[in-house]
């Protein structure tokens, strides 16, 4: 018996593809549904805050989640009563574990 494998490289490349573009597809996926839940639980006074988060891909393997108003630290330390203190990592663990960091200023 004689087993011939032809173009398995070529294969392996296809296949290869295939896995980084649903890698790529999950990982966006999973952002917006984070973005969406941070977006739920920011606090609302004007609606600025709530509206400033916005995903950004860094790379192809990475994405980052930001919010700019510059007092979006003070309302994740607590200075809202209509969020907890630290809200953006509890939304964010309730994603997983992170690889990166979480950063916050006040």
């Amino acid at each position: 018996m004689k087993i011939q494998i032809f173009r398995s490289n070529i294969e392996l490349d296809i296949i290869s593809k295939k896995y980084k573009e649903a890698q790529a597809l999950d990982l966006k996926i999973r952002s917006e549904l984070l973005k969406r839940d941070l977006v739920e639980a920011t606090p609302i006074d004007t609606g600025l805050a709530k509206a400033s988060w916005e995903v950004t891909a860094i790379n192809e393997e990475t994405l980052q989640i930001k919010n700019d108003v510059p007092y979006i630290g003070l309302l994740n330390h607590g200075s809202s009563k209509q969020a907890p203190s630290h809200f953006i990592e509890m939304v964010a663990l309730k994603h997983g574990k992170p690889v990166g960091t979480i950063l916050t200023e006040t």
